[in-house]
């Protein structure tokens, strides 16, 4: 579910559905065969609940609210100024200049409580019955800026399985998948906030001029498969609110972008400790890059080993972050017979440790040491790699859906100087199981290379 669509109808309305041992361990012999069958990846693991951090948040229950299924408490933001704090986040130059600090701060404020009641708590999450349509647009009626156009677009979305506007259930394509919500408490909400902040605050122009705000949230709910088991979902989303002003000067909701995905799996005790271990069968004898810092991704035959960040935003790849502005990006393509459907890696590094973005919040939870908990999403495979100079590395093969084009091996290795190294491969889809060892044999963290990375240029010269 990672499709962008946009619709421009009196409002701008943008809809999208889409962790190590320090053991030191030397590269594989020479001697061993690079055709060895790949090492089966099926793990177990020892499930557990996830943590709710909503309360670290400021998002709590007001009332309650219904749908089929039942009733539930409904989420609010009960203490906004948690998560709206402007010093955690990016603030451009035109929202400063064009509004004072505290007009900012109380847009923010009706951003996030649409963000958290309306699009997280929708009643559309498990419900698409006419019934919780109605529900849904008397609940956003007093956020937006014009309901009809919004309405209009959501209707010409009636034959998409996916999110349309909002976290909803277009089609039942949460049913259609194999599973509906646990039953509802009164008492405690659906869902379980992991992750909510306020990352970006931008100016907008045009014929509703006004601030967005970007907010990045992760939560999880409890699921009922069709087997009866238990599991979770797991959203993780970037979702823009824009701000205009009616005729008569009163603020509204304008525009909306909502780029995220949703996922079954369980939460794995322990976190990524609680992985199993992925061991290399040959050594990699094939094309590498390296990121600059220490780390070396295999590439395949046929693959570039230039990154090219034009061809990835002519593709539509968002590799860089905005809300990480140390972060270094790359593309590289693949074997295809055209760019759109080439296949590709993206690396990002940045000095995650070094983030001068870091909330209250955020902190207040590291320093709680709540236990570790890693998701782990149905049909994965791969697990914890040991590398010498990390602190963590996991590789995860996320197998495409039905009709997806790629298969999907994620790599994040946290290293021991507090750079955090992340990879995607995006390979045809069926071919993920074979590239997922060969990933792992050819993935590699150089210690000196990465100290040399940390020393000023006339340092490295002295050490040569």
């Amino acid at each position: 579910m990672t499709s962008l669509m946009r619709v421009t109808a009196l409002i701008t309305v943008v809809a999208c559905a889409a962790a190590c041992s320090g053991a030191d361990v030397d590269e594989p012999a020479p001697s061993q065969a690079r055709n060895a069958p790949p090492r089966e990846h099926t793990p177990l693991l020892q499930p557990t609940e996830p943590l709710d951090l909503g309360a670290y948040y400021g998002v709590g229950v007001s009332g309650t609210g219904s749908d089929q299924y039942g009733t539930y408490a409904h989420m609010s933001a009960s203490d906004p100024w948690l998560v709206i704090d402007l010093e955690d986040a990016i603030v451009s130059t035109s929202a400063r200049e064009s509004l004072r600090e505290d007009a900012l701060k109380v847009h923010a404020r009706a951003a996030l409580d649409f963000l958290v009641s309306v699009v997280i708590d929708s009643p559309l999450v498990f419900d698409d019955s006419p019934a919780a349509q109605e529900a849904f647009w008397d609940l956003a009626d007093g956020h937006l800026l014009q309901v009809e156009p919004f309405r209009d677009y959501f209707a010409a979305g009636a034959d998409r399985g996916d999110f349309v506007l909002v976290d909803d259930d277009r089609l039942e394509w949460r049913q259609t998948a194999g599973y509906q919500p646990a039953p509802y408490s009164e008492d405690e909400p659906r869902a379980r906030i992991r992750e909510l902040s306020l990352t970006r605050v931008d100016y907008e122009t045009g014929a509703f001029p006004g601030p967005s705000y970007t907010f990045r949230a992760t939560y999880a709910r409890p699921v009922a498969r069709s087997t009866g088991e238990q599991a979770w979902e797991r959203v993780s989303t970037r979702y823009t609110i824009s701000i205009g002003y009616r005729m008569d000067g009163r603020p509204g909701i304008s525009g909306l972008n909502f780029n995220g995905h949703a996922r079954v799996g369980i939460y794995v005790e322990g976190g990524w400790k609680g992985l199993p271990v992925v061991e290399r069968t040959s050594p990699w004898e094939g094309a590498v890059i390296r990121d600059g810092h220490g780390v070396r991704f295999p590439v395949f035959e046929g693959w570039s080993t230039e990154s090219d960040m034009e061809e990835a935003a002519e593709r539509g790849i968002r590799i860089d972050d905005a809300d990480l502005p140390h972060a270094v990006p790359a593309y590289y393509r693949g074997s295809g017979e055209t760019p759109d459907d080439a296949s590709y890696l993206v690396t990002r590094v940045d000095p995650a440790e070094d983030d001068p973005y870091v909330s209250g919040v955020e902190q207040a939870i590291l320093d709680a040491e709540l236990p570790d908990e890693y998701f782990w999403a149905d049909g994965a495979k791969g697990g914890r790699l040991s590398m010498r100079g990390a602190r963590y590395a996991t590789v995860e093969l996320r197998p495409a859906e039905p009709d997806g084009r790629f298969d999907l091996i994620v790599v994040d290795i946290f290293d021991v100087l507090g750079w955090r190294h992340q990879g995607e491969y995006y390979v045809e889809a069926g071919t993920g199981e074979q590239r997922l060892q060969d990933v792992v044999d050819g993935l590699w963290l150089d210690p000196v290379a990465m100290a040399e990375a940390e020393l000023p240029a006339e340092d490295v010269a002295d050490s040569a």
